[in-house]
């Protein structure tokens, strides 16, 4: 008899054909036992051949194999725990292609696609995974690789770095999140430097000097970052600060 796998039980008259017929009717049907002391059938949803270690020996019931039964992991009502139990179960007529898998027999069927030379699953040929996340295979389902930003078990939620990772930005700035990333948007007196960093503004760096009027010089003063300019020697600012003015007369306008 094979052990474990009866999935349903009926009577049977002595000398009939009532459990090939009860098998053949029911197509999750495999195999079947019979127990002649108790006159019943006991249909299996597996085979000698796909489990060889649950045949044992019982004087009161014998192993029938269906011979025109539905493939296993041909249908979702039908999966097979692994690639390699079809690979079992039908020998060597068995191709590479999809079947019906359920591994942890869940009662959930994944349609997955079995390399029949090895009788390894490819989990990942039917996969949920999204934002470009990576699909990796197991030997009993796949895994999503998320890419920096996504989460979830498909990466399908995105990562809100401003309120998830503390210190995401730095204090100079406020932190704006978007799907798949985030950046940080730096305060007056600060500029970014890439999305995440920011550096302070020297006002009187060599890109800012055209902010002083020529025979002047550019001076920071103050821990806020503000800055002056202070006329050549012999020059002075005029009241609208954008000329130094020659102490004796002649001007140099600033250009605008």
């Amino acid at each position: 008899m094979l052990r474990g796998h009866t999935f349903k039980t009926v009577k049977a008259r002595p000398l009939s054909l009532d459990c090939k017929e009860a098998c053949t009717t029911d197509y999750r049907c495999q195999s079947y036992n019979y127990d002649w002391s108790q006159r019943l059938c006991e249909l299996n949803n597996r085979t000698r051949e796909a489990r060889p270690d649950d045949l044992v020996r019982n004087e009161n019931r014998y192993y029938v194999r269906e011979p025109h039964k539905v493939s296993l992991g041909s249908i979702p009502e039908l999966p097979a725990d692994s690639c390699a139990e079809i690979k079992a179960d039908e020998g060597g007529h068995t191709v590479s292609g999809s079947y019906w898998l359920d591994p942890t027999r869940s009662g959930n069927s994944t349609l997955v696609l079995c390399d029949m030379t090895t009788g390894v699953a490819d989990f990942c040929s039917d996969n949920r995974c999204v934002n470009s996340a990576t699909c990796v295979n197991r030997r009993m389902n796949y895994t999503c690789s998320c890419k920096t930003g996504w989460t979830g078990s498909y990466c399908e939620r995105d990562v809100d770095e401003c309120t998830e990772i503390p210190g995401a930005c730095p204090v100079q700035s406020a932190c704006e999140n978007s799907l798949g990333s985030y950046h940080c948007i730096c305060q007056s007196g600060w500029r970014n430097v890439g999305p995440h960093n920011c550096s302070e503004i020297e006002e009187c760096h060599e890109e800012f000097n055209h902010s002083c009027p020529p025979k002047s010089n550019c001076i920071i003063k103050g821990a806020n970052n503000s800055y002056e300019c202070l006329c050549h020697f012999c020059h002075y600012m005029s009241n609208d600060t954008r000329t130094c003015l020659r102490k004796y007369g002649n001007e140099v306008q600033l250009r605008t």
